[in-house]
C-alpha cells in the first residue's frame, strides 16, 4: 500500500474502478492480470526464460470488462482507470494475459 495520502487514494479509486497495478517492471513484454496468487510466481518464471513481465491486480473482471467495452465505444462505462493500470508505453494490450 503507497504511503502517500494521494496515492493511496489513487489506488483506493483503482480497486474499486475494478484492478491496480501489483507489480511495475521497467522494459515488461508482458503484463499479467489477473485475481489469483497464483499470477505472484508468473514474473519471476517468466524473467528466468527473458521475459520481463509486470501484474495487475484484478479486483472487477465486469468492471475492468465494461472499461474496455466503454474504450472500444461499445458501451457506457467509466474507463479512465484503464490510463492508469495499462498506461501507454507499457506492455501493449495485445500481450495481457488473463488468468482465472
Amino acid at each position: 500500500m503507497p504511503d502517500a495520502p494521494a496515492a493511496r487514494e489513487r489506488r483506493r479509486r483503482q480497486v474499486v474502478a475494478g484492478e491496480y497495478p501489483l507489480l511495475r517492471t521497467d522494459g515488461a513484454k508482458v503484463t499479467i492480470a489477473a485475481m489469483d496468487a497464483v499470477a505472484l510466481a508468473a514474473p519471476d518464471r517468466l524473467a528466468r526464460v527473458g521475459v520481463p513481465a509486470e501484474v495487475v491486480c484484478v479486483t472487477s473482471p465486469d468492471l475492468l470488462y465494461r472499461a474496455v467495452r466503454a474504450r472500444q465505444g461499445h458501451e457506457q462505462a467509466e474507463s479512465w482507470v484503464l490510463d492508469q493500470v495499462f498506461p501507454a508505453g507499457r506492455a501493449t494490450a495485445s500481450s495481457v494475459l488473463l488468468s482465472t
